[in-house]
Formats: C-alpha cells, structure tokens, sequence
C-alpha cells in the first residue's frame, strides 16, 4: 500500500492538475462511470467524524474519505481500493488535495456558468479554502479586480500578502470592509465562509452574476439567504442528492416542490441568458476525492520511473 503525506502530495499537483481532473470527472459523471453516496456524520462532543465513498465502475476503484473536525480543524484522509480485488492501494492525506479539488470544482462551474466577459470577482472569506477559489477561477476568467472580505482587517492583510505572489499581475487584489457595496460591482462573487447565517443577499445581486457557495454543507448554515436562492435562474450543485442532506443554502431556500429547479453540475447546459443570475452549491463530494487521488497515484508513478 501506498503512503502518501501532505508534502508528497504537494510536491505532485497543482490547481491546473486539479482542474483538469474535475473536468475529467464530469466526463465520468456524465457516462454513468460514478457512483457516489452522500456524507455521514458521527458525532462526540464538539468533534465529529464524516465519511464519504464513491465507485469508479470503468476505473474499478473504490474510494472513501474519513475525517474528524469540529471546534478545531483535525485531520482528513482519503484511501483507494481496487474494487475487483478489494486490495487496499493507497493512503492519502487529504487537506492540500481537499483545498485543490475545492477550487477546481468551483473553476469548472464558473466557466460553465459565468458570464465569458466576467472579469470582477469579490470573495468572502480568507480562510483555508479561499486560495485556491481565487487560483481556480483566475485560470478561467480573465479577472481585472479581486475584491477580499472578512470580518477582520487582519486576517484580510494576511491573505492579500499570501495571495500576491500567486496570482498573475495584473489582477488588483482590493481588501474591502463591507460586502453589499461590491457585490453589487461583481460578475462572479465567492462565499467560502463558517458563516452560520447570510453573507449574500439576493436584493444585492445584479442581473448576470454567477454565485459559488463553498462554505456550508450543513442543514441549518447557509451563506445566501431566501431571495438570492430564488432569483437564480440556473440552481447547480454537484451532487443533488447530498444537496437535499446538507446544503442548508438550498434547504433553507427552497420549498418542497422547488427542488426540481436544482441540477449537478455535469447535466447542466452552459450559461445561454448573460442576463441570468446564476448559483453553484458546492458540497464536496467523494468522486471529487476519488479522482484526484487517482490522478496523484498516476502522477507519482511518473516521477518514480528513472
């Protein structure tokens, strides 16, 4: 078996690699190849251990995701079987592969989604998964100005002087103190928060703004309230079903008989109305995990061949 750790995995992808994986996976998602269950939780205490699996039929690969995390962030794990011999092939650390699939997916739904002209981004929120949402996207956008919020000062200084070095020049990282003010400027707008109530309004949203929401993948959180859920025309996230679990956006956002308007993100056509405002709920999902970790076996092969 296979042991791969944090400075490994590091060292073999990049947001590039991870978008082209989850442009693979939507290929795989779209033949049928996938199968995905929604996450599980169990809780003690203020810490609880979630667990994911996915099948990848065509690959023959299974794969699970465990992690703990709670009042602090704790440790994740992805592990590969093959499914026809059920020998275990490898042991992942999963936070940089989690944070990179995280981006990628939101890339790959942006580009699906956004206008093709849209070149202003705000993002809220500087934490952990906050990087590589700005990364990811700036690869399939040309953004001009990445307006940065947070509720302090600090932490948005912080993230501009991690974030400088790894953007291309001549995107304008502006930190800003208040949100409604640039979300009402912005073609594509970020929630990558722990916010347990609204950060996005929909009174805020002008016609033609693309929306992912990152951040929440709990029943009772949600980062956009009632009216930004219901004045999206197109309502996509990437796995409906754990959507309908956990997605408090949509939960929150929806009646019973809306949840027709919602669909994954490897059925949904490309953005026809540059009017149209349009909304991504990302949950994190096993397949994610399950190619990426294919994808960085594959990769580790490479660089072990002399």
């Amino acid at each position: 078996m296979l042991v791969l750790n944090e400075s490994d995995i590091d060292t073999l992808i990049d947001i590039d690699f991870a978008i082209a994986a989850m442009r693979d996976l939507m290929d795989r998602t779209r033949r049928g190849d996938i199968v995905v269950i929604p996450r599980q939780r169990l809780e003690d205490g203020p810490m609880y251990l979630a667990m994911m699996a996915a099948v990848d039929r065509q690959s023959h690969l299974f794969s699970a995701k465990l992690y703990t995390t709670g009042t602090r962030r704790g440790s994740f794990k992805v592990l590969l079987w093959d499914s026809i011999s059920g020998s275990l092939l490898a042991m992942l650390d999963a936070n940089r592969l989690g944070q990179l699939r995280t981006g990628a997916i939101s890339a790959v739904a942006t580009d699906r989604l956004s206008r093709p002209d849209a070149d202003t981004l705000l993002l809220i929120g500087t934490g952990y998964q906050a990087e590589t949402q700005v990364l990811a996207i700036s690869r399939v956008r040309s953004l001009k100005t990445v307006y940065v919020h947070s509720r302090h000062a600090e932490h948005r200084a912080a993230f501009l002087s991690r974030m400088r070095p790894q953007i291309p020049e001549n995107i304008t990282l502006i930190p800003v103190d208040t949100v409604q003010r640039y979300a009402e400027r912005s073609h594509i707008i970020v929630t990558a928060t722990t916010a347990h109530d609204p950060v996005i309004k929909g009174q805020w949203l002008r016609p033609g703004t693309h929306v992912n929401a990152v951040g929440s993948n709990h029943p009772t959180d949600h980062e956009l309230d009632w009216e930004a859920v219901q004045k999206a025309s197109m309502i996509i996230t990437d796995h409906v079903e754990g959507a309908r679990l956990e997605s408090g956006d949509l939960i929150l956002g929806l009646a019973e008989s809306d949840w027709n308007r919602v669909t994954s993100l490897d059925q949904c056509p490309p953005r026809s109305d540059p009017e149209a405002i349009t909304l991504f709920i990302s949950q994190g999902i096993e397949s994610e995990d399950l190619v990426m970790a294919q994808y960085v076996l594959q990769r580790w092969s490479q660089h072990q061949i002399p």
